[in-house]
């Protein structure tokens, strides 16, 4: 129950605790350490927060039987149900989850949850570059998952309750084409990714890590996301933050020479994937035999070892992709895409 006469106060509470938070914004620190402990800093000022207006969080139900959720996690943005295990990162476990209260009501989320708390800085990283996403207005936002809500585990670990997402990654969509999928479908999967990464790219954002488990596809509208922002950078150029991790065959070669991120080196990581899906060898670069030559040329700006010598705009490639096709299809026409 509220007391009379608390929303003054609650508003005066909250104007402090925004001011507080931007002051301890870790992107605007060029150091990593001192990124490191404005994050940490920042994350227990909303703890405090919370507890000022009386709102726990963490689990409050855990291993209950049958049908019903194994666990229930309160957050400032209602109260999300855990169920089984969905997936485990390299970083953090994913749990089949719903949002039972308010608008979200029934909906289907995933509940990810950092195995480790000195994994806790990439869970707010992932955060921070899905909410700016969101708030960029374009209508490339349909190419990201939405942040439902934020927490911390009663063992100081953080986790995000997550859209969940009625779509397959590429992997799903590489293991039913044994053969490889056909160009038409990979061109459209290739400019639809271009599209978010145009977006994201003038938002500041690098994704940092895109390999085919972090691109997925929606075959009934053709839609695609790019999920898993944990290793994403924010203006890296102002920062001065390095690549976070290296994924064999799909990282460009300046990620295991540490040297400075680039949205070229994101494109590399998106033409690999292109390459997986048509057949080919991410790791050799060989592409499949009879692959159009027009679309190969395509790939190989895509994927240039230097990173000043390969493709440096997501939204050139996007029209350079749409004109091969024009040239290798003709007209344009929707196909359905089975998996």
């Amino acid at each position: 129950m509220r007391l009379a006469g608390r929303v003054g106060w609650e508003n005066a509470l909250q104007d402090e605790h925004q001011g507080l938070r931007a002051l301890l914004d870790p992107e605007q620190f060029a150091d990593a350490g001192a990124r490191q402990g404005a994050a940490i800093m920042r994350d227990r000022l909303d703890q405090l927060h919370r507890e000022a207006l009386g709102e726990g969080e963490g689990v409050v139900e855990q291993g209950l039987a049958g049908d019903a959720p194994r666990f229930v996690i309160r957050t400032e943005q209602g109260a999300f149900e855990g169920y089984g295990v969905l997936a485990r990162g390299d970083v953090a476990t994913l749990y089949e989850g719903r949002a039972p209260g308010g608008s979200g009501t029934g909906r289907p989320v995933v509940l990810k949850i950092a195995d480790d708390v000195a994994d806790n800085d990439l869970m707010l990283d992932e955060v921070a570059a899905l909410e700016r996403l969101a708030s960029g207005g374009g209508a490339q936002r349909k190419h990201f998952p939405s942040v439902l809500g934020s927490f911390r585990m009663p063992d100081g670990r953080l986790g995000a309750a997550i859209e969940r997402l009625d779509a397959v990654d590429l992997l799903t969509v590489r293991e039913r084409y044994r053969q490889g999928v056909p160009l038409h479908h990979v061109v459209w999967i290739l400019r639809r990714l271009l599209s978010a990464l145009g977006y994201a790219h003038q938002l500041g954002v690098l994704h940092g890590n895109i390999e085919p488990s972090h691109v997925m596809v929606r075959p009934r509208d053709h839609n695609v996301f790019l999920v898993d922002w944990c290793y994403a950078l924010v203006e890296p150029a102002k920062t001065g933050r390095g690549f976070k991790c290296e994924t064999p065959g799909y990282s460009a070669p300046e990620v295991g020479q540490r040297r400075p991120p680039l949205p070229s080196s994101d494109l590399f990581s998106a033409g690999q994937c292109a390459l997986f899906l048509l057949g080919g060898d991410p790791v050799t670069g060989e592409a499949p035999a009879g692959l159009d030559p027009r679309f190969a040329r395509i790939l190989r700006h895509l994927t240039r070892p230097s990173p000043l010598q390969r493709a440096q705009d997501a939204w050139e490639l996007f029209d350079e992709v749409g004109k091969a096709r024009r040239a290798i299809f003709g007209q344009h026409t929707f196909q359905e895409f089975k998996i």
